[in-house]
């Protein structure tokens, strides 16, 4: 029985390949310009984080590890070279280009015209 579920997985074009892809990208500055903003507001929220959320350039080195590391594991585990390539995924989505409601109908627009085709 076919159900409507949602997964939020960085692999899920590998292990669900019939259903709907959407990645979302950002440029790595405005997400950590973004992530150290919000840990101003929520410090318990980021508190596990190594290296503090002190700079925008502490928090790109750990997402320059944390992408690496990713890569690494993926491959290791499941043979998946380039999980952040566009080409596994149905729509592609800058959210540093676009408001959250944007983005929002630009999914919804690409899964109906997906699920019609």
């Amino acid at each position: 029985k076919k159900e409507n579920i949602l997964i939020d997985a960085h692999l899920g074009f590998h292990f669900v390949p019939d259903a709907f892809h959407v990645f979302l990208i950002l440029d790595p500055t405005i997400a950590a310009e973004r992530m150290l903003k919000d840990a101003e507001k929520n410090a318990m929220r980021h508190k596990e984080i190594v290296g503090g959320m002190q700079s925008v350039e502490k928090i790109l080195e750990s997402i320059d590890v944390r992408m690496k590391s990713e890569a690494k594991r993926f491959f290791d585990n499941y043979g998946v070279k380039e999980h952040f390539n566009p080409i596994h995924f149905d729509i592609t989505i800058n959210t540093g280009r676009n408001e959250l409601e944007t983005v929002v109908k630009m999914i919804i627009e690409s899964y109906n015209s997906w699920r019609s085709s």
